[in-house]
């Protein structure tokens, strides 16, 4: 639960870094909750109910998206390409590697 609460808590910090689980939980509420919302908007005839869902989840969305990519070790920036930025929002977390170098 908290992978759906966090977002909106951090949605005005645009920097740090967010975990994969955390990202896709989020996307995942988001998709099934506009699903739903289509579903039950297009039943009653209200189709403004996913249009608030997506104006509601749209910053948290981003900052999560910036935060994720930042923790990947991607620019933040691609984020805001459509289509590419769940492609890299999927990329693994940046490993840091050390090279230990033999003392002579």
């Amino acid at each position: 639960m908290n992978y759906i609460i966090d977002p909106f808590r951090n949605m005005f910090k645009f920097s740090g870094k967010s975990s994969l689980r955390e990202f896709w939980y989020f996307y995942g509420f988001v998709w099934l909750g506009y699903f739903v919302l289509s579903i039950v908007g297009n039943r009653i005839g209200s189709e403004w109910l996913k249009y608030a869902l997506v104006g509601v989840t749209f910053l948290p969305m981003l900052a999560l998206g910036f935060r994720r990519l930042q923790d990947a070790g991607i620019n933040r920036w691609y984020f805001l390409i459509p289509g590419a930025n769940i492609y890299l929002a999927a990329m693994p977390k940046e490993e840091v590697k050390i090279d230990r170098a033999i003392p002579s």
